[in-house]
């Protein structure tokens, strides 16, 4: 898989006014290039994902004093697909509307706050491939809610509330929760976990509702200030997650570990991802009562995380049994 990434932002205040015109313009090429024989990687589809991103903004930033700030921002947010024959000029993913406050205080500690319809680009917690694929964080950029931060030169936290379906016909009602938090206990050392909820609940056309939580606490060490590299980063960490149909009594306990490696230097890296546990996946292939199957649905993350496709696990930790209800069939791989 090929992925590159090219992004230009330009931002414009008067700091001297209390009141000033603001404005953003974010444009981000994306190339992913996921060609593969199925039989060798059936857990990702063969195709090559290529666009472009356009996200212009403006709006008003008002100082309080020194210390606050108040920004007030609309726009929009559109993606060009190239070779999408039947929309040439691209589409309008969403309408962007938000406000954000920032507090600053003595010692380098910052408090913020974002509510609306806002860019992902605001979220700084790692949220690695189990979380969400490549893909989608080119597809699903924004964040239709309110994220909360705080941040000193030791400690980052966030906590962000995203609502994506509201229940109406085949659409799910669903809201995700997002934490991350870190600890620096030196410049190259930190202990950090990243956390997930996410409430799958009913449609008009299915009444039953799935819990997923997934978090990951993991040691990361960056040695980037030791060598003579723009990047030299490794972290180790595990996987634990609680995973429920509420139609059934049984319950997914699936985990593992993952160390990932990251090395880069005049913009050039390379990042390698190893993981080694149970399917995190194990509702993938479940169907639901309207007859569709969650998959993607319910899972953002990459599906390589499956581990294997038919639900197998590999260790005799996991809790519960990855076999599927008898009474509910998994729907064919599309």
């Amino acid at each position: 898989m090929l992925l590159c990434g090219l992004t230009q932002s330009a931002l414009a205040e008067k700091p001297s006014s209390a009141l000033s015109f603001d404005y953003e313009l974010v444009s981000n090429t994306y190339f992913d290039n996921r060609e593969n024989d199925m039989t060798a990687s059936p857990f990702t589809p063969s195709s090559t994902l290529f666009g472009e991103q356009l996200t212009p903004q403006v709006g008003l930033r008002v100082k309080g004093d020194t210390t606050v700030n108040h920004r007030f921002m609309v726009g929009l947010d559109a993606t060009f697909y190239f070779g999408m024959k039947d929309k040439p000029f691209g589409q309008i993913d969403k309408v962007l509307a938000y406000y954000k406050f920032d507090k600053k205080f003595r010692g380098g500690r910052q408090f913020t706050v974002l509510g609306g319809v806002f860019p992902k680009t605001y979220y700084r917690g790692t949220y690695t491939r189990a979380f969400v694929s490549d893909s989608l964080r080119f597809t699903g950029r924004n964040c239709q809610g309110m994220l909360i931060s705080y941040e000193s030169p030791q400690f980052f936290g966030e906590i962000i509330c995203n609502w994506i379906g509201i229940k109406k016909g085949t659409t799910r009602e669903r809201f995700q929760i997002w934490s991350s938090f870190r600890y620096d206990f030196l410049p190259w050392l930190r202990l950090a976990a990243d956390i997930t909820m996410d409430h799958y609940a009913c449609s008009e056309v299915a009444d039953n509702v799935v819990d997923n939580f997934l978090v990951r606490p993991y040691l990361g060490f960056d040695f980037s200030s030791l060598v003579p590299m723009q990047r030299l980063y490794v972290d180790i960490g595990g996987y634990a997650s609680y995973q429920r149909d509420r139609r059934f009594e049984q319950v997914y306990w699936p985990g593992g570990v993952e160390l990932n490696a990251e090395i880069r230097h005049w913009n050039v890296g390379v990042r390698n991802t190893l993981y080694v546990g149970t399917n995190l996946e194990p509702l993938g292939e479940m169907i639901d009562p309207a007859g569709t199957r969650y998959g993607h649905r319910l899972y953002l993350g990459e599906h390589y995380y499956r581990v294997r496709m038919d639900g197998s696990v590999r260790f005799p930790f996991q809790r519960a049994s990855q076999r599927h209800p008898t009474n509910h069939r998994p729907e064919s791989r599309p």
